[in-house]
């Protein structure tokens, strides 16, 4: 009999002895074949992690899961509250293009401007982004809306998300939902472990205008609290060895400071030390990583001379990690004081001296 029905034996005899005969296997690559007495089903593809937001809202204590995307507000459109800390998830933003064109597009290919402006910045290093007319994972065209260019601008206001206690999903406010601290999305907490800080570059904190300069989670230029993470004080000593940068294809990633020229706030050229290979690395993340030996770690190799934009250098505080604008940081060259060497019997020291790099 089928395992369901047949009797669960105790450890004692009775007078229904356990079966002797082993259960039927199924012949390989047989679909809808029994074994033990029960049907298998076809292999089914993984399913795509889904990120994890934490509702958080500012002078309120929770905000509405709504049917639709729009701001009415009543019963007819509201399906939950959702109180500040609970947890939702969703992967898709519903945006509107200059065409007025609707539909969405996975909040990771994203990066926020100000407000409800977004601008296309593929994850996967792809220069177009599709754009579905369902928030799901299902490919072809009775799911395609077109797709998006790199860099094209979008507005956005709603993320369509899933509630635990709900069987079907709604839409939160985008500027309602952090990501989720253990999310491995989150860039700030991915790269916590800073390696190799001790050996990196050195900066001192320098805003000739203000008291400090903004630490970011992200290299771009939001200033909403979902991505400063706090004021780092003129005078700060921080390290950092990666500069984000972005070919003129769209591709993104992070090289090392001392393998680029800066021509201006944020234009570099490529260079490469004596002896060094024609190409450096442009690496998916600002780190010295084992997996290097693979291509792992890199996304594409850059020759030299090629003329790169950015802005932001990767940075850490010693307590926290996050990214800050190169002309707010002063580079420190570690030099042998004079007066140490000119003192007998005392041992060599080193002074730290601002160095402006070009």
């Amino acid at each position: 009999p089928p395992p369901c029905l047949a009797p669960r034996w105790g450890g004692g005899g009775g007078a229904n002895p356990p079966p002797t005969t082993p259960p039927r296997l199924a012949a390989p690559g047989r679909v809808g074949a029994w074994a033990g007495g029960r049907r298998l089903r076809p292999p089914t593809a993984p399913r795509a992690m889904v990120k994890t937001w934490v509702v958080k809202t500012k002078g309120r204590k929770a905000t509405l899961l709504r049917r639709e995307p729009d701001q009415d507000h009543t019963a007819a459109n509201a399906m939950r509250i959702v109180k500040n800390g609970e947890t939702v998830a969703g992967d898709f933003m519903y945006v509107r293009r200059a065409s007025r064109e609707v539909g969405f597009i996975k909040v990771r290919h994203l990066e926020q401007q100000c407000g409800n402006s977004f601008l296309v910045r593929n994850d996967d290093n792809s220069t177009t982004t599709l754009i579905r007319k369902q928030p799901t994972e299902v490919l072809g065209e009775a799911n395609t809306v077109g797709y998006a260019a790199e860099g094209e601008m979008l507005t956005g206001e709603w993320v369509f998300v899933r509630h635990k206690d709900e069987r079907r999903g709604g839409y939160i406010k985008f500027a309602h939902l952090r990501a989720k601290a253990d999310d491995e999305d989150d860039p700030a907490v991915r790269l916590a472990a800073f390696d190799g800080a001790s050996m990196a570059q050195r900066w001192a904190v320098l805003d000739a205008v203000h008291d400090g300069a903004w630490l970011r989670r992200a290299p771009n230029s939001d200033r909403s609290e979902r991505n400063l993470l706090g004021l780092v004080p003129n005078g700060t000593v921080v390290a950092g060895e990666f500069v984000h940068v972005r070919r003129a294809g769209g591709e993104a990633g992070f090289a090392r400071f001392r393998d680029l020229e800066q021509l201006s706030p944020k234009a570099w050229r490529v260079r490469t030390s004596k002896g060094a290979l024609a190409k450096i690395e442009l690496r998916r993340e600002p780190r010295e990583s084992e997996a290097r030996a693979v291509g792992e770690s890199v996304a594409v190799m850059v020759p030299a001379g090629e003329q790169l934009t950015g802005e932001y250098v990767f940075v850490t505080t010693g307590r926290k990690v996050g990214f800050v604008k190169r002309n707010y940081l002063t580079g420190l060259s570690t030099k042998p004081s004079a007066e140490a060497s000119t003192t007998s019997g005392s041992r060599s020291s080193t002074a730290e001296r601002p160095l402006v790099v070009s």
